[in-house]
């Protein structure tokens, strides 16, 4: 999959509200109805209602990062019941998925519990090359924005355990030194052209 090379825009925008807006509570605490008995039981077990918000963001990053797995593929496993949801059954039964599904879940158990969360996407600036970084497609990722009340603002929270990006950079191909030069140079063409 190649992406459309150099891409030139401009960005206009206009009244109304912004993504980085504060909660609103019809978008930002909105749980799927489907979804509400996995999110319960989870919730349960970790004995979160009740916790301030400093320790729910804790005690959901240690349950993440303890007992789950970062995988690309999701193993086919038979529907227990017959409403069970892809996130039901990463939540309670698969306990490995990619980072979708890590942000997807947690934004969800973050609105059941009453705080006001978004699902964010975009692409993980890791790799360096001199003073530079490189982004790849690979590096495209999700994570949960969870609303900060006495901050005013949006703080990034990531669930996925960090070993996505060594598990996503052993996908690359041994000629990708190849693939960038290439690269680089139908950049520089486009920048001259």
């Amino acid at each position: 999959d190649e992406g459309p090379g150099l891409v030139m825009f401009n960005a206009f925008y206009g009244p109304g509200a912004t993504i980085d807006s504060p909660g609103d509570t019809n978008q930002d605490l909105a749980v799927p109805k489907a979804e509400i008995p996995a999110l319960d039981q989870v919730i349960d077990d970790l004995h979160l209602k009740g916790q301030n918000r400093k320790e729910t963001l804790r005690a959901l990053s240690s349950f993440f990062q303890e007992k789950f797995t970062y995988s690309t593929w999701q193993a086919e496993q038979p529907p227990m019941r017959t409403n069970e949801t892809a996130i039901s059954r990463f939540l309670l039964r698969a306990h490995t998925g990619h980072c979708e599904y890590f942000a997807s879940t947690t934004v969800l158990l973050l609105r059941r519990l009453g705080i006001p969360a978004r699902y964010a996407v975009g692409f993980s600036v890791h790799e360096g090359s001199g003073h530079n970084y490189v982004v790849r497609q690979r590096d495209a990722h999700a994570w949960c924005l969870v609303w900060d009340e006495k901050a005013g603002y949006w703080q990034d929270f990531d669930t996925t355990p960090p070993s996505w990006v060594e598990a996503e950079a052993e996908r690359a191909s041994p000629l990708q030194w190849l693939s960038d030069a290439w690269s680089r140079l139908g950049f520089e063409f486009a920048k001259f052209r």
